[in-house]
């Protein structure tokens, strides 16, 4: 934009020339006022009208984004059942077991948890799940007219082992990093989510091989805790919580 306005510029410069188009003040008709003057006029014109569209873009793209929140009830609901486990509905209902407390004392421990279903919720995880089935029905149906001695339940068992599952550990990942920023922006310590996957990973049962993992719904506790520990988001959500306690507000997330 400023190339093409300098251009423009430099050329009204050395010719003083009026434009006949409508937006040419009178004044520029009569000679009264220089090219100069008019190329900054439609620029100061041109830059704010780009400014003002991109503002609004930004705008429309962020309540896009999280729309699907508005008018959300959050509300944590305790189940007094020994179970270790959590989760988030899409309604804004976060379901907690007494048996997760029971290892995980700390506030941060608990946010993490906590965080993680939340970005369930915020990531839209149950929609993109209800699409990715509907389109993997449609691909067995497509394959079933090509290979018609293929059975429903095999084709079935191929699309959980090479679909259904690596899509599931995918998602629970993206939560993961999600629920760092999250807890990180509310002020609790993001340091501690390692530590805390590996502990679930133990409490549900280590998987000991790769195998194990890949037949999983969940990526395991120690494979969670790398990722995380090495991921740059780590470091993000490091910086947003330094920045909260510091009174700095959340800028960057």
């Amino acid at each position: 934009m400023k190339e093409i306005t300098g251009a423009l510029e430099k050329e009204l410069r050395t010719k003083q020339v009026c434009s006949e188009m409508e937006y040419v003040s009178p004044e520029c008709a009569n000679g009264d006022q220089s090219g100069h003057d008019t190329i900054l006029t439609l620029n100061e014109g041109v830059e704010g009208k780009v400014k003002t569209r991109r503002h609004k873009g930004r705008e429309k793209a962020t309540q896009a984004k999280a729309s699907h929140l508005d008018g959300l009830n959050w509300e944590v609901l305790v189940v007094d059942k020994p179970v270790v486990n959590a989760f988030c509905l899409p309604s804004g209902k976060i379901v907690v077991f007494t048996g997760l407390l029971e290892h995980f004392k700390s506030d941060d421990e608990l946010a993490t948890i906590i965080g993680h279903e939340v970005a369930h919720a915020v990531a839209r995880h149950s929609a993109e799940t209800l699409t990715k089935n509907i389109w993997i029905a449609i691909v067995q149906l497509i394959i079933h007219q090509f290979i018609s001695d293929l059975s429903i339940d095999t084709s079935n068992t191929i699309s959980k082992f090479l679909l259904k599952l690596p899509f599931s550990r995918k998602m629970e990942m993206e939560a993961d990093y999600i629920g760092l920023l999250l807890i990180a922006a509310a002020g609790f310590d993001p340091r501690v989510a390692p530590t805390v996957y590996k502990k679930l990973g133990k409490l549900s049962g280590n998987k000991t091989s790769k195998l194990e993992d890949y037949l999983s719904t969940h990526p395991s506790g120690k494979k969670r805790a790398e990722s995380l520990a090495k991921a740059k988001v780590m470091g993000d959500a490091i910086r947003i919580f330094k920045e909260i306690r510091a009174g700095r507000g959340d800028e960057g997330f």
